[in-house]
């Protein structure tokens, strides 16, 4: 990273991030909590309390939070994902005082406010967006299926961070203001300034609005994760009016250890955009696909998700994609991959990476992440010396796993008959 970064613990226990980056006049202000998708007892508690969070407070109004942001030319955004849920604002760097106000108010004063017709209603703001992203767009349940049967029931992956439709529709005021009081603390989360600020100002103000807010035993760790027993391959069949494509899910390494390091090296090589040698095999020699990406999703908790997505060409049925596929990834698992094409990978990570820096936006949320979920903001720094210590011997022993279809799970998209 470009300028380093100054770490402080507030008096409450709050872990605060401060970077300075003079090289624009914006500054991001993000916050994450330990209160994901697998901390939930209730299907939609996270998700619908990230949404409540932008309804008011003491001295926000609702809706007020996102207008005073973007009445000086700011943005406001929030995220759910598996292990904890994420809130910034970017604005000019004058709003700097306004926004470390903004998240402090609504950590201390959020549940003064917190009532069962802004439940209702965000309840449909989110049954809404499962619609739009999930249950009415082509391909949009695959994430869903196969997380259910990656991670058996009971596992804290097992379901997807937007919620069921029933746990939407149920989940109560009690439920979320419990999961709030449990999770929503000093202790259990991380704060980020990142941009064009005096660090002294910075942690004057930090302390000012974050540091007052009452300091409370952190939540338990959880309980271990149940054990997954890897039976072969597992098939699911959805059929629609919708061409063939498949999607082979797979576990893989937990994030932050040198084998999904080695998984996204991999995954790259293999799947993304037209320079890969697997894509080359399938959709150039063979002709048989249009597309092939992976898709790795990083968690923390034993294991990640890995997708591979196989868009067959027309006329080619999804299980002889299906087959060529099996037979190309077990053939790059034994012969191994050219220098070029390593380099190739690690040189598209790298680039796409020095870009997620680049913006303070994005650079707040790594720090965040890795702070948090990985044990020190510093690992964002080493993640480029980690991933050109890769080597083709990884590669090949991720590929391996990958073609093992032990645990995996195959979801096929069939045009339905006419």
């Amino acid at each position: 990273m470009r300028d380093g970064c100054t770490e402080l613990e507030l008096d409450n226990g709050l872990r605060t991030i401060l970077a300075e980056d003079r090289t624009m006049p914006v500054v991001t202000v993000a916050v994450r909590y330990g209160a994901g998708a697998r901390h939930e007892n209730h299907s939609g508690q996270a998700h619908l309390l990230e949404h409540l969070m932008f309804q008011g407070s003491r001295e926000v109004a609702p809706g007020e939070h996102v207008r005073l942001v973007e009445s000086l030319g700011g943005q406001a955004n929030a995220r759910t994902s598996m292990d904890s849920t994420y809130y910034a604002q970017t604005l000019p760097k004058d709003g700097l005082e306004l926004a470390l106000w903004l998240e402090g108010e609504r950590l201390r004063t959020f549940l003064d406010t917190a009532g069962q017709d802004r439940l209702d209603a965000q309840r449909k703001v989110v049954a809404n967006e499962r619609l739009e992203t999930i249950d009415n767009i082509p391909y949009g349940t695959a994430e869903e299926l196969l997380l259910a049967h990656l991670f058996p029931p009971g596992h804290p992956y097992h379901h997807h961070p937007v919620g069921t439709r029933n746990g939407i529709e149920t989940v109560s005021l009690d439920d979320l203001t419990a999961f709030f009081t449990r999770f929503y603390t000093p202790r259990n989360a991380v704060v980020a300034v990142v941009g064009d600020f005096s660090e002294t100002t910075a942690a004057k103000w930090a302390k000012k609005y974050l540091g007052q807010i009452p300091a409370t035993t952190p939540p338990p760790r959880p309980p271990p994760e149940p054990p997954i027993s890897a039976t072969g391959v597992r098939r699911l069949e959805v059929t629609g009016r919708i061409p063939g494509k498949l999607f082979l899910g797979h576990r893989v390494a937990p994030a932050g250890t040198p084998a999904f390091d080695a998984a996204r090296v991999t995954s790259v090589m293999l799947g993304h955009g037209r320079g890969g040698p697997l894509w080359r095999r399938l959709a150039h020699d063979r002709d048989l696909v249009t597309d092939l990406r992976f898709r790795l999703t990083p968690l923390v908790g034993g294991a990640s998700l890995g997708i591979a997505e196989i868009t067959p060409r027309p006329g080619v049925t999804p299980a002889a994609a299906e087959e060529a596929y099996q037979e190309e990834l077990a053939a790059f698992a034994t012969d191994g991959c050219a220098d070029t094409d390593l380099r190739w990978a690690t040189t598209r990570l790298e680039s796409g990476w020095a870009a997620r820096l680049e913006t303070t936006g994005g650079r707040a949320e790594e720090l965040t992440w890795h702070a948090l979920l990985t044990g020190a903001a510093a690992h964002t720094g080493r993640l480029l010396p980690r991933l050109r210590e890769v080597t083709a011997a990884d590669v090949r022993r991720c590929a391996a796993e990958w073609a093992d279809a032990a645990g995996r799970v195959v979801l096929t998209y069939q045009t339905r008959s006419p």
